[in-house]
């Protein structure tokens, strides 16, 4: 899942080719992602002022990315910041990089999601371009402003103030045509926002089954711990265990129930999830979700909020154990 650079409003899918070009509906930029596997990466530090006694020397990154694309095309990916640490890639690393658009051309690279490492640069914020270029224009009037302005021989407050006025009002008009940000129409915006309302939606879904899988991981592995600790009890058949004993079989019970939930929640998350994918799919081709499919998620999460509350209740009882608390507080061997 691509997320807009800027919003952070879920953007779309990479496709099978590894390039998307998606809008977002919320902030209106336009972005390109590319996919791919790192061939090379080079990296470059250029000095751009030598240091001296009295100031400390400048200096800008530039680096190189080989990226082979799904298919074996190969994209190459340069960029130059005044960022010492901008970029860390290893060869083999999976990436995406992620560039804002004006209309069908590249504007700026913004940024480099590596799924390898699970890290994400930002490169620059979109737009960023083109507000430095405001900002140079709003600079070069007010300059032009102040020449022509100062042989009027007016009072410094009103010399200042109109110079302010004409270098401000140049930024703020300069940056409000300049901002690589796209008309859309009113019915295409609504489809474009019903669309990624249920990547956003999916998105979550996804997040929730990824917790709940790693949460049934550690049940899984806490029973194993309670189970090989009881059959030692019993295996030494000491009368005095026999509290302790009874106290892992109820723990066991609730571990059992709280797992049983967790596979009732993952396959209702993956059930849900295919449904989503199902509209989306179907919006993208124009068709309106059904009130009937929509009927269907709202009892779903309902459904799963429930499912969530009564395993928050189990999760409740359990740490209420003492003997299954002192196990999770000894460390694991």
């Amino acid at each position: 899942m691509i997320n807009c650079p800027n919003c952070g409003k879920p953007l779309g899918e990479i496709p099978s080719s590894g390039v998307l070009v998606a809008m977002c509906a919320h902030c209106r930029f336009k972005f390109e992602a590319r996919r791919g596997v790192v061939l090379g990466f080079h990296t470059e530090r250029i000095t751009v002022r030598e240091p001296t006694h009295e100031h400390g020397g400048s200096y800008r990154r530039t680096f190189l990315v080989r990226l082979e694309l799904p298919g074996g095309r190969i994209d190459e990916i340069g960029h130059e910041s005044a960022d010492d640490d901008l970029l860390q890639l290893q060869r083999g690393d999976r990436i995406a990089v992620i560039y804002s658009m004006r209309r069908d051309r590249r504007e700026e690279l913004v940024t480099v999601v590596n799924y390898t490492t699970g890290s994400q640069s930002t490169i620059a914020r979109p737009g960023s371009k083109s507000a430095g270029r405001s900002m140079m224009g709003g600079l070069f009037v007010g300059v032009v402003a102040a020449i022509v302005i100062a042989p009027m021989g007016l009072p410094i407050w009103v010399l200042l103030g109109a110079v302010g006025a004409a270098g401000i009002g140049t930024f703020m008009s300069l940056r409000s045509w300049l901002r690589p940000v796209h008309e859309i129409a009113a019915d295409e915006r609504q489809e474009l926002e019903a669309g990624q309302s249920l990547l956003e939606h999916k998105s979550q879904l996804e997040g929730a089954r990824d917790r709940v899988r790693g949460e049934r991981g550690e049940r899984a592995t806490l029973r194993a711990r309670l189970v090989a600790l009881q059959q030692k009890m019993h295996a030494v058949n000491l009368p005095a265990y026999a509290p302790r004993i009874e106290a892992i079989s109820s723990a066991l019970r609730t571990l059992d129930e709280q797992i049983a939930l967790d596979d009732r929640l993952l396959a209702e998350y993956e059930r849900t999830i295919k449904i989503v994918e199902i509209e989306h799919e179907a919006a993208s081709a124009g068709m309106a979700m059904s009130d009937d499919v929509s009927t269907v998620l709202l009892r779903q999460r309902e459904e799963l909020r429930g499912i969530e509350e009564t395993q928050a209740e189990l999760a409740r009882q359990l740490s209420a154990n003492v003997e299954v608390e002192q196990l999770l507080r000894a460390p694991s061997r």
